[in-house]
């Protein structure tokens, strides 16, 4: 999967293909429930957050992470 604007909605699918809750993701995460719904939602983006929680999304959803970060343009 390729970056894309699209990311929190695929946060959102991801999370439901699992059967999880934003609690659940959240807690597994170790995170609070408020700061993965501004992820989820578009409110706040994957690369705004601290590696740690980007990483710790990334292994409770199953997702690769590096899918959250834009190529540059060299790399196209």
């Amino acid at each position: 999967m390729q970056y894309t604007k699209e990311m929190p909605n695929h946060l959102k699918r991801q999370r439901e293909l699992l059967g999880m809750t934003q609690l659940m993701v959240a807690n597994a995460a170790g995170i609070h429930i408020r700061q993965y719904q501004r992820l989820e939602s578009g409110e706040k983006s994957m690369s705004s957050v601290s590696l740690r929680i980007g990483l710790a999304i990334c292994d409770v959803l199953k997702l690769d992470p590096h899918c959250f970060v834009p190529k540059r343009k060299s790399e196209k």
